[in-house]
C-alpha cells in the first residue's frame, strides 16, 4: 500500500505544479493596475505554493540590459519561479 502512496504522491506532486504554474502564467497575463488586492493575493499564494512544493531545478541565465550592461539571474525551469543568487533553493 504504501507504494501505491509514493505513486500517487509522484504523479500528484508534477500535475500539481503544472496546475499551479499554469495558473500563474495566466494570472500573471493581466497587466498590474488591473490587479486588485484579492488578485495579487491569490498569486503571493500560488508562489508560495510554488516555492514550497517544487522540487526546484535551477538555472541561470544571463540577460542583457543594455547595450553594455548584462544581469545573471536564476530561475527554475520546473515552475518558472525566479530566485536570487543568494536565495536559490538547494
Amino acid at each position: 500500500m504504501d507504494n501505491d502512496n509514493d505513486t500517487t504522491n509522484q504523479i500528484c506532486g508534477s500535475i500539481d505544479i503544472e496546475f499551479m504554474t499554469n495558473a500563474k502564467m495566466q494570472l500573471e497575463g493581466l497587466i498590474e493596475p488591473y490587479q486588485n488586492d484579492d488578485y495579487k493575493l491569490i498569486l503571493q499564494h500560488i508562489n508560495a505554493y510554488l516555492r514550497k512544493h517544487c522540487k526546484h531545478n535551477i538555472i541561470s541565465d544571463v540577460i542583457d540590459i543594455s547595450e553594455t550592461r548584462s544581469k545573471t539571474i536564476y530561475y527554475c525551469e520546473n515552475c518558472g519561479l525566479s530566485f536570487d543568487g543568494l536565495s536559490a533553493p538547494r
